[in-house]
Order: C-alpha cells, then structure tokens, then sequence
C-alpha cells in the first residue's frame, strides 16, 4: 500500500489495545537515506505535548489509522502523569496518582 504526505498527516494514532494517542502532525525524515525516522503525534496540531514515534515501534499503517506497540501509551501516560506534579509534590505510590 502507498500513502501520500497529505494522507498521512491527519491520520488518527492508536496502541494495539485502542488507546487514542492523537494524529502525525509532521514527520523527521533522514534526508541521506530517504527515509522516515519519526512520526511527529499531537493531540491537535496546537497541543504542546508531541509524541515522537519510531517507525520500529509501529505495528501497522492502513488508510484509516496508525497502530503503535501498547509500550507507546504506557510512555505517553508517564511522561503526563509526571508533568502533572513538580518534583516536591512527585507521588511515590499509585494511590497518590490515582487519588
């Protein structure tokens, strides 16, 4: 299958279990090599917090969506988790995070 830039860019990003991780807002390309190195993922294209996928971390491209490995989400919902708290409020359990 063949998709073109205008195609991808949009396209909807999800683990393998079905959690949303936004759309490909842009892409890194290795200009040397031609190839993708990096699919740039947001929430929109105005959210601040970018997601940087490596195509080795892919499972499968369609036409309708992007499927990444679950360890992808597991990534994103850490790296939130803690920008929510300042280094001295860091929680040390899983009932401050969740609480």
């Amino acid at each position: 299958m063949r998709i073109d830039y205008h195609q991808l860019i949009k396209i909807p990003v999800e683990t393998e279990s079905g959690v949303g991780l936004g759309r490909v807002i842009g892409l890194e390309l290795d200009t040397e090599k031609q190839a993708v190195m990096k699919y740039i993922v947001a929430q929109s294209k105005f959210f601040a917090e970018k997601l940087f996928i490596s195509p080795s971390q892919i499972v499968r491209i369609t036409a309708e969506k992007i499927v990444v490995e679950d360890a992808v989400g597991a990534e994103k919902q850490t790296t939130m988790v803690a920008e929510r708290f300042s280094a001295a409020e860091a929680p040390t359990t899983n009932a401050e995070i969740n609480g």
